[in-house]
């Protein structure tokens, strides 16, 4: 970026950052919703390593089996990323995000409320979510420009969004233990369902969104 990428000589003219900004970037609902869109996206970033252990104990699955569940997604990720780009271009980006999170949300339920299910349907299952979860969240910032987010504070902007839209960091470990450590192997389940409907509160953020602009 440092040798190949150049700035507008403009921006050579543009104010140092004040707490001005800040203010400016609070008061833009946009920002507030994509806030709710980022960390709705996120919840499922921080919480599909649980299948490969949830494959293992609930399902009887081998450990090996179990390992390639969770690797299958860094190979999903390239084609998930890069076609959720493509389609967000000729579709619409915000048509994308809402029909890969009722992805997500259909796919997670399913893991969650099958009584049984044998291991092939469980992988597809599994790689039906990871495609919702790289489409969306490789194109979740290009909404800022749907949005019109004024380029001066996109910055600033961003680091708003990061800070908040980042929490499942945190918050869904700490969950999941506590749904765990409580309930067990079931707690998996309950654990999943409650991903799922994060999912569905994703889907109402986008229509919000979507209204917004």
């Amino acid at each position: 970026v440092f040798l190949f990428f150049k700035d507008p000589e403009e921006s050579e003219k543009s104010e140092r950052f004040n707490f001005k900004q800040v203010l400016t970037v609070v008061k833009l609902p946009q920002v507030w919703i994509l806030c709710l869109i980022l960390c709705c996206t996120y919840v499922m970033n921080m919480s599909y390593a649980y299948f490969n252990p949830y494959a293992t104990s609930a399902l009887g699955v081998a450990m090996v089996g179990g390992t390639i569940v969770t690797i299958m997604a860094d190979y999903i990720r390239p084609f998930a990323s890069v076609g959720g780009g493509v389609l967000a271009d000729r579709i619409g980006r915000s048509k994308i995000m809402a029909v890969c999170f009722g992805i997500m949300a259909l796919g997670t339920f399913a893991i969650a409320l099958f009584p049984t299910m044998s291991v092939p349907v469980f992988v597809v299952l599994c790689a039906i979510v990871y495609v919702g979860m790289y489409c969306n969240y490789g194109i979740v910032f290009s909404l800022m420009e749907d949005g019109g987010v004024p380029m001066e504070v996109s910055g600033t902007a961003i680091g708003l969004i990061s800070t908040i839209g980042y929490l499942p960091e945190v918050v869904c470990p700490a969950a999941a233990g506590i749904i765990l450590d409580t309930y067990s192997v079931t707690g998996y389940k309950y654990y999943f369902i409650a991903v799922a409907v994060v999912m569905l509160v994703g889907i109402v953020g986008v229509v919000i969104w979507n209204r917004s602009i």
